[in-house]
């Protein structure tokens, strides 16, 4: 694709008797300015949709990770129901393209990591750090669900 644009810009030059003022330097400079602006439009995610898309999926990621919280607490039946039905709340969330709302999802996504942290460090027994985690879960549900 650089060697199309250099192409195009050298033959552009060239047609338009421009190229006299522009040396090699010049037209190095034209080009990363070109590549450097293609670049950051790609980065930034700018449409809706796109947002809307990336929230949808860390929803789903969200979810889904869940269920490895199930294998770690298996023995602790009350635990277990708490992040089932915590996991029915992150599975019905409407995605949205506000980043706040999205904030709060990746908040989730680390409050799950640190849940399963604190699950494998007790194997799978309810402890203070496990109950306050599991707390501060289902504030971060509730207030995600609130900013929507």
């Amino acid at each position: 694709m650089l060697s199309n644009l250099t192409g195009a810009l050298m033959a552009l030059t060239t047609d338009m008797k421009i190229g006299i003022g522009i040396g090699a330097g010049g037209l190095a400079i034209v080009i990363l300015v070109i590549v450097l602006f293609v670049a950051l439009r790609k980065r930034s995610k700018g449409t809706v949709a796109e947002k809307t898309l990336d929230d949808r999926e860390l929803i789903a990621e969200n979810s889904k990770a869940v269920e490895a919280l199930f294998v770690l607490a298996e023995d602790n039946a009350s635990l277990v129901e708490e992040l089932k039905a915590l996991q029915e709340k992150l599975k019905y969330l409407m995605p949205s393209d506000d980043s706040k709302v999205t904030e709060y999802d990746k908040k989730i996504k680390n409050l799950i990591g640190d849940m399963r942290i604190a699950l494998t460090k007790s194997d799978g027994e309810d402890s203070k750090k496990t109950d306050a985690i599991l707390t501060d879960l289902k504030l971060a549900v509730a207030d995600r669900s609130a900013k929507m």
